[in-house]
């Protein structure tokens, strides 16, 4: 079920689902470290990459470009609220651990870094932009490949979190 409306409770539907799957991912991450200690005899540093998009600010009118009729995305953009959900989460995995670092990969217009300085504030370590005026329109799976190929620039990842989707385009 996916509530795209911002009633009390749907929001409280949501923040309790998101509790529910945070605490199983936590439960599951701490069994993950166990078995990986047993076979390697030591802990492991694990790599968390989580994929977040950046958005124009929803407190902002928004306006369509004339001629492609999409959104405008030539102002300041934020991190999307669901993928700070992600960086929290991959946060908590890495205290859980004990162990590793989180980074973040976007895709962004006119180079805009504003809603990732967002995810370094809270406490990523590294992130990587990929902005290309040729992306532009870019659809789901072009977007996913190219994000794919910035987590291998980055050395790849032992876990990648992704949002299911954004809040400006519900992609």
């Amino acid at each position: 079920t996916v509530f795209r409306g911002f009633t009390e409770d749907a929001n409280e539907f949501t923040m309790s689902k998101i509790c529910k799957i945070s605490n199983f991912i936590s439960d599951l991450w701490r069994e993950f470290c166990v078995v990986v200690g047993v076979i390697n005899g030591k802990n492991r540093c694990m790599n968390i990459v989580v994929c977040v998009k950046q958005i124009p600010d929803p407190a902002s009118p928004g306006a369509l470009d004339a001629t492609t009729h999409a959104l405008k995305r030539d102002g300041k953009l934020i991190l999307d609220e669901s993928d700070a959900y992600g960086v929290e989460m991959a946060l908590q995995l890495v205290a859980t651990a004990g162990s590793g670092e989180v980074y973040v990969v976007s895709m962004a217009p006119n180079g805009e870094t504003s809603g990732m300085r967002t995810a370094l504030a809270m406490g990523a370590v590294k992130g990587l932009l990929v902005s290309d005026p040729a992306l532009a329109g870019s659809d789901a799976l072009t977007t996913a490949k190219i994000l794919a190929a910035a987590v291998t620039k980055l050395g790849g990842a032992d876990l990648i979190i992704t949002g299911t989707e954004s809040s400006d385009g519900y992609t």
